[in-house]
């Protein structure tokens, strides 16, 4: 019993994992688009990979600080549109991110217009799946 619950935990994980990697994938297919579009060059598809490890390494955080000042700041009265401000406020840090990492890595180059379309993409994205998520129901059907 041990064994099929060790085996089915590790079937799970490896799912898990599956389909984060997955998502990250199509994200780095999408943003790396975009940034092709307009002029990201790198020297190699390491460099491309790791343009991408280090930008999600550093959003994961600064994500938290994002997602949580507008509500922060909507809840104590100071500010009447928290949806534009978080948009705002994530394409900026997005575009700060973007250009931190260009300045680390001398064997990748993103353009300034490459990383404000990025970042705009990116919030818009963000914005569009916290409504979806809204959307669905809390709960079994009828238990309202």
């Amino acid at each position: 019993m041990k064994g099929n619950k060790k085996l089915a935990s590790l079937a799970a994980g490896l799912i898990l994992a599956a389909i984060v990697l997955g998502i990250v994938a199509v994200f780095v297919l999408l943003g790396g688009g975009i940034l092709k579009f307009f002029g990201f060059q790198y020297d190699s598809k390491g460099a491309f990979l790791g343009f991408f490890a280090l930008y999600f390494l550093i959003s994961l955080p600064c994500d938290l600080l994002v997602e949580g000042l507008p509500k922060a700041l909507w809840a104590l009265g100071r500010l009447r549109r928290p949806r534009l401000f978080r948009f705002l406020l994530s394409t900026a840090v997005d575009v700060a991110i973007l250009e931190l990492i260009d300045g680390w890595m001398p064997s990748v180059s993103v353009p300034t217009v490459a990383a404000v379309a990025l970042g705009c993409a990116s919030a818009y994205v963000d914005l569009w799946l916290d409504d979806t998520a809204e959307e669905k129901p809390k709960g079994p059907p009828g238990a309202e």
